[in-house]
């Protein structure tokens, strides 16, 4: 039985897929499946000193070498991200849930909103890439929450 990680973008969300579907957990037809959520954006971008790329991390420093201001983008890596220092614990404790989940065999759906921005395909991809996950994955789009 194939075992799907729904991932919703925040709480309400999960809340909603967890009523359509009679639970947080369980099987539905020939699927089994687990409904975890999100908070937004649970990665972030480390300061500049900390994305930069070894070679230019000098350069960068904290601030306070302005000789070196414009920076080029090419100084910095843009993928190196971390869990966001507004979540706390409970960010960390996330990304650990889902690497569980990963291990066990779930393959992530990722459920977050369908932005004409793209940001709710990002909040999701971006966790997967973090967490080094190569597998298949689903996405899927719905309309709104309810």
């Amino acid at each position: 039985m194939e075992k799907i990680l729904i991932v919703t973008e925040k709480p309400d969300a999960a809340k909603n897929f967890a009523k359509a579907l009679d639970g947080k957990t369980g099987v539905y037809g020939d699927k089994q499946f687990a409904i975890i959520n999100l908070y937004g954006h649970v990665l972030t971008s480390g300061k500049p000193h900390e994305v930069a790329l070894p070679q230019y991390s000098e350069t960068v420093g904290l601030f306070s070498k302005i000789d070196a201001i414009p920076w080029s983008p090419s100084y910095f890596d843009f993928k190196k991200k971390q869990v966001s220092e507004s979540l706390g614990d409970l960010g960390t404790r996330l990304m650990a849930t889902i690497r569980k989940y990963l291990d066990a065999g779930y393959i992530p759906c990722i459920a977050t909103d369908t932005d004409v921005s793209g940001e709710g395909d990002l909040l999701g991809l971006e966790v997967f890439e973090f967490l080094n996950y190569k597998g298949r994955m689903y996405r899927v789009r719905q309309v709104d929450e309810s």
